[in-house]
């Protein structure tokens, strides 16, 4: 099945889970049970929320039934397949075919741990930061290690990798993001897939990597790794990485800032910018102060932008 998701573990994973899912995806649910609006086609009180077996089951008397994933595809108009890798980026990727058998939550913990521990800090020649020297990226994030041998599951071969800790909205650690780097040149492995996330001890909605402590009332926010070192560089405000742009829709603002900056890749298909304008819209709606800034060039990042 290659990198083909898994329909029923992504619906094991997802289960008891929806109204986290609907919050990440900025889907506005009201989740007690009583009548209200659609959140599809409106109206005053056609639809309520019944999450039977805790699938996110819902009843409109207009648009009908459905579940948690019917209501992302609807709402997205997406098709099953991009509404399961939706669903999926919001539970930390969890459910790729790496993972065939759900892990338990204290097996999650210890691999993290060894990951983690197998890793060490970085020291400014080792390859970490000589890729990231490469990317015209110099400087040294916190939460951010070099593991000299780490496994691939696609290739089953170990590789140099950056080790990224990602953290909940609380500041505890519960996943860790793997960028896996070549041995021969400055670089990516030259596999299909470099970047992969662990699976998490929760799902991933509001989480972030932290790359630099929060300072006064201002936080930039973006996708990668390398974008957000970049915006760093370019903005002098400290940033964190939310992985992936379905992340990013759910960040969840640490306590005591009150100015975000959103700083959105320049997606061609408009996937990026869509999302950061998401976040953006519900953070003004929490009364926050928002600032969404876009790289000119299109189809490209902040990295890219980097002289």
């Amino acid at each position: 099945m290659g990198n083909s998701l898994d329909v029923k573990d992504i619906e094991l994973q997802a289960r008891g889970r929806w109204p986290s899912i609907f919050e990440a995806l900025g889907i506005e649910v009201i989740t007690d049970k009583k009548h209200h609006p659609c959140v599809l086609c409106g109206g005053t009180d056609r639809w309520r929320y019944t999450n039977l077996n805790g699938d996110g089951m819902y009843l409109c008397n207009q648009c009908g039934a459905g579940t948690g994933f019917s209501l992302v595809r609807k709402v997205f108009g997406l098709t099953f397949p991009e509404t399961l890798e939706k669903v999926n980026n919001v539970l930390g990727g969890c459910s790729k075919m790496e993972t065939e058998k759900k892990i338990d939550i204290a097996k999650v913990k210890e691999m993290l741990n060894k990951i983690w521990k197998e890793s060490v800090p970085l020291t400014g020649s080792d390859p970490v930061s000589l890729y990231l020297h490469s990317r015209k990226l110099t400087l040294t994030p916190e939460n951010i290690r070099y593991c000299p041998e780490l496994y691939e599951t696609d290739t089953k071969k170990h590789y140099p990798a950056m080790v990224a800790m990602v953290m909940n909205s609380k500041g505890i650690p519960v996943a860790l993001h793997r960028t896996y780097l070549s041995r021969d040149v400055i670089g990516k492995a030259d596999i299909e897939s470099p970047k992969k996330l662990t699976p998490g001890t929760e799902p991933l909605s509001g989480c972030a990597i932290r790359l630099f402590p929060a300072k006064g009332d201002t936080l930039a926010v973006a996708e990668g790794i390398e974008t957000s070192i970049a915006c760093m560089q370019i903005f002098d405000i400290p940033t964190w990485a939310c992985v992936s742009n379905t992340i990013l829709e759910g960040f969840i603002v640490p306590e005591g800032i009150r100015k975000i900056i959103i700083c959105s890749d320049n997606d061609a298909n408009m996937v990026g910018q869509l999302s950061a304008y998401k976040l953006a819209n519900r953070l003004y709606k929490a009364d926050f102060l928002v600032d969404v800034r876009v790289p000119e060039v299109a189809n490209s990042d902040w990295a890219d932008t980097i002289l």
